[in-house]
């Protein structure tokens, strides 16, 4: 029996080493024009968020609404962190830089100045570069409004709609915690710009007036001007949880506030699952997709629980929104609850999770 055992083990061995063998010259036999066609085809990288070209970058505040770097300190996903070890592999490669992470402040200005020095000789094509050295060759640009360097054909604006859900005092909101205080000061500089924008110098007296002079117009505005997509980052703002309040019940509660004061908190939270789905309605209809950041995020103070994409299953599966096939995307997150957002059946949304936000 001891011989059959051995016997059998040799076989085995013989065979994974003949099917190993096998594997080798198959991979050595891939047709060169299959090859040439594969190593030619370009990713789309759909979340990332762009600065402009040089000398722009070093002023540029508009790559989110909501940037993190005011926030309290917190532990930064590996990726992010200084000691990240294919940082090395990406400086050499963009910059001819060697030397390896982490780097002390004299290498930290070492590596700036390989940078300046690449982006320097681009100039304005120094965004585009980039993308052309990572074979990207469709960038989804999350940013409040397009400039210099982050154009199309490469770059496609992702722009940021999450003001248009707190048309009113946000004071009690901001008070939650001191993340969502930097955050809402935040949103309300894009909403008094989005008002400039519809040549307003004040939120409107009644609901309907919202919606059509500031709502639907910023969309259309959009629209026009290349977004292909509108972007939420509402779970740093309030959960997923949104509810189908009847408009007329709204309408009294925006009429009640929108004058002044901090409005009933169940009140505001109606209003805003309103304005949500009217916003998403609405860009089924221009044919924008909307994006969501879903899951895990940066601050000490981000609900899981209330970013879980189970949430959204019943907006996304009403049949209003079906109606108008809004097309849905829910961002960022890596694994982390990705079960239960897999578990989101639904004929609208993609799910798309990534490990973390792009630098």
């Amino acid at each position: 029996m001891g011989y059959e055992m051995r016997a059998t083990r040799k076989q085995i061995a013989v065979g994974v080493a003949a099917l190993v063998a096998a594997s080798c010259c198959f991979a050595q036999r891939i047709d060169p024009d299959i090859g040439r066609r594969i190593a030619a085809i370009q990713a789309i990288d759909n979340h990332a968020h762009p600065v402009l070209a040089p000398p722009l970058d070093a002023s540029d505040k508009e790559f989110d609404a909501l940037p993190v770097s005011s926030l309290e300190p917190q532990s930064d996903p590996v990726a992010l962190r200084p000691d990240f070890a294919l940082l090395g592999a990406a400086w050499k490669a963009l910059y001819g830089f060697e030397i390896p992470p982490p780097l002390d402040a004299q290498g930290l200005k070492r590596l700036n100045g390989a940078r300046d020095k690449v982006a320097r000789q681009q100039g304005e094509r120094f965004p585009v570069w980039v993308l052309e050295q990572a074979r990207i060759g469709t960038m989804l640009a999350n940013r409040v409004a397009m400039g210099r360097g982050v154009e199309p054909p490469q770059f496609r604006w992702v722009p940021y709609i999450d003001a248009l859900l707190f048309p009113l005092d946000n004071t009690g909101m901001a008070a939650v915690s001191p993340d969502r205080r930097e955050f809402f000061a935040l949103e309300n500089i894009v909403r008094s710009r989005y008002l400039k924008e519809a040549a307003l110098s004040a939120t409107p007296s009644t609901l309907d007036q919202y919606l059509k002079q500031v709502v639907t117009p910023t969309l259309e505005r959009h629209k026009l001007g290349g977004a292909v997509a509108e972007k939420y980052e509402v779970a740093y703002l309030r959960s997923f949880d949104f509810s189908d309040p009847a408009r007329a019940d709204v309408e009294q509660i925006y009429a009640r506030w929108v004058g002044g004061g901090q409005p009933d908190p169940a009140g505001y939270k109606l209003l805003q699952d309103f304005l949500f789905r009217f916003i998403a309605i609405e860009c089924g209809r221009l044919g924008l997709a909307v994006h969501l950041h879903a899951l895990g995020g940066f601050g000490s103070y981000y609900s899981i629980n209330g970013g879980n994409p189970l949430l959204l299953e019943p907006l996304f599966n009403g049949p209003a929104i079906c109606a108008r096939r809004t097309s849905s995307c829910c961002m960022a997150g890596g694994p982390l609850c990705a079960r239960s957002a897999l578990c989101c059946r639904s004929r609208t949304c993609m799910r798309t999770f990534l490990p973390n936000h792009s630098p």
